[in-house]
């Protein structure tokens, strides 16, 4: 079951989902958008790894799919290109493979929202 607002505000509380630095307007009806690190220049056609801002730990019973948020995909960007799934355990900044399928070149900012994390309980 995809975990709701109140139910990950609740598991961050408790210690199951950790995302530092957290901030509060990132937290949707039933993800949280994980933000760039650093700004990027993509030409048509580049791939390139970069990172999140934000660290995320998750506890044994939690996972956490990632999707690439609809206004960066609309510019012509993939920013999952494989990695699209967050394991139990995992603690660490997210790595997003980020290709520009664009014929233009696209500048995102540090700190866009990019890829969106929603939540479920490992059972």
């Amino acid at each position: 079951m995809v975990l709701s607002q109140t139910s990950i505000e609740a598991a961050i509380k408790q210690g199951r989902i950790s995302i530092e630095p957290f901030t509060a307007a990132n937290l949707k009806e039933a993800s949280y958008s994980f933000s760039l690190q650093d700004e990027l220049t993509l030409q048509p056609g580049e791939f390139v790894v970069v990172l999140t801002k934000e660290k995320i730990s998750l506890a044994k019973d939690m996972c956490c799919f990632l999707s690439t948020r609809g206004s960066i995909a609309q510019q012509g960007i993939d920013a999952l290109q494989s990695s699209f799934f967050v394991e139990p355990l995992s603690a660490n900044q997210l790595k997003l493979e980020i290709k520009n399928n664009s014929s233009k070149s696209v500048t995102l900012e540090a700190g866009i929202p990019i890829v969106k994390g929603i939540f479920m309980k490992v059972d």
